[in-house]
């Protein structure tokens, strides 16, 4: 029989007011508008993202030269996790179609078609960097879109420990909402099957 401790008000109310400053910052630097310092610094623009781990992988490049990159440059470069790449492609693509409304262009359709031809025939990768693991923001985007987003409900908690939980433990660690339950379980259950 195991021992449980329900966390604290205090700390969920903490994880809440986390959860709350992230998706604002979120929408304020990377769905309404670009910011432009962020991008410039981009280590810190992925780490807005949950994936600053990933900063090596585009070091010495200019933030345009990334944001032209497609799925099958991000595979070239050894990034695996489908996931991961999706998330990088719909980031590039979004900054590229703000930044383009700002200076009033027009939008062609090839410039709005963010998938490629790779990106169908691509299957999910079944690579594990250990290293990677340990951050747990890129351990949750690697479950799905901008999971990360939810860290604050889960620090403290190791990889193993997160894929392990079930519908009770996403209640426990204040995970209200049935639909955000149901669709955290059923990333936890594909990334068991794993």
């Amino acid at each position: 029989m195991s021992s449980f401790v329900f966390p604290s008000i205090a700390l969920t109310k903490i994880a809440q007011e986390l959860y709350e400053k992230q998706k604002n910052f979120y929408r304020e630097n990377y769905v309404e508008k670009n910011n432009y310092e962020l991008l410039e610094d981009f280590p810190e623009w992925l780490d807005g993202i949950g994936l600053k781990i990933l900063a090596p992988y585009f070091e010495n490049m200019k933030w345009q030269e990334v944001m032209s990159l497609s799925t099958r440059n991000l595979i070239d470069m050894g990034i695996k996790n489908s996931n991961i790449r999706s998330l990088l492609i719909r980031h590039f693509w979004r900054s590229k179609v703000i930044h383009i409304k700002s200076k009033e262009l027009i939008l062609t359709q090839v410039q709005l078609n963010y998938r490629d031809r790779d990106f169908q025939m691509i299957g999910r990768d079944l690579a594990v960097d250990p290293y990677l693991l340990k951050d747990l923001k890129f351990c949750l985007n690697a479950m799905g879109y901008a999971y990360s987003n939810f860290a604050p409900f889960f620090y403290g908690k190791t990889w193993q420990e997160i894929i392990d939980m079930n519908v009770n433990n996403l209640w426990d660690n204040h995970i209200n909402g049935s639909k955000r339950r149901s669709d955290e379980l059923k990333k936890i259950y594909q990334t068991n099957k794993f």
